[in-house]
This record gives C-alpha cells, sequence and structure tokens, in this order.
C-alpha cells in the first residue's frame, strides 16, 4: 500500500499556529482510535504534511483534524531514561562472549529492509502476507510491516518532503536534483537483542559515499542515545557491486522499545552525491519473543 498524506495549513487549523512534530507525532501515537500506523511528519512553510502507512478511515480522519486543531506546540520533556547496551564484561571491564546468548523462548528473527537513496518510494519492508485481496500475491500487494521509512535531506540538512500538489514523478525529479542525505529510520515496536548486521550494495558509486550506523538517534548522547556504531563512516566507493558488510558484535546487545522517546530506532545514514541512487540491502540480526 501507498503511504497517504493529509494536509494543513499551520496557521489557519493549529490552536497556536505553530507545531512542534515531535510532540504531535506521540499525540497521533497515542489515538487508539486511529489504527494505521503513522509514517512521517514533515513541515515547510505554512505547510503542516502527516503522512500514514495508508489511507486513513473517514473517522479516522476526523480524528486526526481534531488533533491537528487542538495541538499545542509544547516540547517534549528531557527523557529520563537512559539507552544501556547490555555488553557484558568482567571485573576488569573487558567484555565476555556468553553462551547463553537472548531471553529463555525468544528466538533469532533477523529482518531486512532494502531500498535506493535518492529514490521516493523505494524502500521495501513488506510481510509475506497477500494484499487486501486474497488472490493477490504480487510483490507490491503485501502489507508494509509498518516499521521502516525513508527520509530525504538537501545539502543544507533540510528534510526533503512531497508538496500538497506535487506528483511522485515530481517529487522524484526535486530529488534527483537536490538529495544529498538518505536515512532508513527502522523502529520495531517491540524489545530485541541485536547481534550483528549485514549491508549488502547495489550500483556502488565511483565518488565517495559513506554510511553511518546510529541507534537511539532520538535520545540525546547525554542520556545514553545518539550510539555510533559505524563511527568515521564507511566508504561505498570501495565495494563492488553486490559487495557486502558484515559486522558480528560477538554477545548480544538489548535494545528496549519506547514510543515516547523512541529509544529502540536505529538510523542508517547515507551521504552520497546530488541524486545518486544505490541499492542497500540491510540485513538486522536479533533476538526477540
Amino acid at each position: 500500500m501507498a503511504s497517504t498524506k493529509y494536509t494543513y495549513s499551520i496557521a489557519e487549523d493549529t490552536a497556536e499556529g505553530a507545531v512542534n512534530e515531535d510532540r504531535l507525532r506521540v499525540t497521533i501515537q497515542e489515538a487508539t482510535s486511529i489504527t494505521i500506523v503513522l509514517d512521517f511528519i514533515g513541515t515547510e512553510g505554512d505547510v503542516l504534511d502527516v503522512w500514514f502507512k495508508s489511507a486513513l478511515s473517514e473517522g479516522e480522519v476526523t480524528v486526526l483534524d481534531a488533533i491537528v486543531a487542538a495541538h499545542v506546540p509544547t516540547p517534549l520533556p528531557e527523557p529520563t531514561l537512559s539507552v544501556t547496551l547490555d555488553e557484558p564484561k568482567d571485573d576488569e571491564g573487558r567484555q565476555l562472549t556468553r553462551n547463553v546468548i537472548t531471553e529463555p523462548n525468544w528466538h533469532y528473527s533477523p529482518r531486512s529492509l532494502d531500498f535506493y537513496t535518492s529514490k521516493f518510494k523505494s524502500l521495501y519492508n513488506r510481510s509475506h502476507y497477500c494484499g487486501a485481496s486474497e488472490n493477490d500475491a504480487t510483490i507490491d500487494a503485501s502489507p508494509d510491516m509498518g516499521d521502516g521509512w525513508l527520509k530525504f535531506y538537501d545539502a543544507t540538512n533540510t528534510l526533503l518532503v512531497q508538496g500538497g500538489e506535487e506528483s511522485d514523478g515530481d517529487f522524484q525529479i526535486r530529488l534527483t536534483a537536490n538529495c544529498y542525505k538518505t536515512v532508513l529510520e527502522f523502529e520495531p515496536t517491540f524489545n530485541y537483542d541485536v547481534l550483528g548486521a549485514k549491508l549488502q550494495f547495489r550500483n556502488p558509486p565511483s565518488d565517495r559515499a559513506y554510511f553511518w550506523f546510529v541507534a537511539a538517534p532520538d535520545v540525546p548522547a547525554a542520556y545514553g542515545g545518539n550510539v555510533v556504531f559505524m563511527g568515521g563512516g564507511m566508504n561505498i566507493s570501495f565495494f563492488s557491486d553486490k559487495g557486502y558488510f558484515e559486522c558480528d558484535g560477538k554477545s548480544v546487545s538489548r535494545v528496549t522499545y519506547d514510543g515516547t522517546y523512541h529509544s529502540g530506532k536505529v538510523a542508517l545514514i547515507t551521504k552520497h552525491g546530488v541524486g545518486v541512487q544505490i541499492g542497500v540491502q540491510l540485513i538486522l540480526q536479533f533476538y526477540s519473543a
């Protein structure tokens, strides 16, 4: 299913003529009468775009309208949690490899997501089920898993979002002309023990392009967030077509889901030449219930 956008005027449709995206996101996610997964929120000038993984029902649109109308842009409180990567150590502080890897009754359940940088609607993160029709078993009919999304940024690190009247084709033209950074965000709604990851590339560029992998990107480093697993940036241009990079943590690190502060979110950040389309497949290796 294609993502669906709902557009509002910040000046005319909100209570105070201003928007705090984090506050609005939490309010929408806590609205139990909206069953469709929120994709992301974007603002540009007076325009507020709220994206969902698929179209809302008429009743859900009414609820969303009311949430936007009542929105007060107060910042979320500073998180009081601390994100701790549970790496076992001995008495001298050295990391240990343990035979008991994860919780009892948890199982190895890797996840695969693939996309192209600078390419709109290129993320594939779907289940094996059929689409709305049980007779539709085609690749793109499978329902989206709802826990991954792509974001695009220009050279000034401004989020690029599709305009209210902009077609998919016109937005792609704008991405090709302006996109310098593509970010894949993945946030499963459960606790998991991460073991490692594998990245594979299609069409690696001859010019430099780098990626970083960051855990809990929305949580300030002072509270244990913004944990960088690939510091310094890895140069994708060094890889051959279909070449891959694999990282084995040797032992697991616990990642805990929190729908308010998003401590369980991870981000794959790719910086590349303008409009460059690099195929990326991410396989996260983890254990979960």
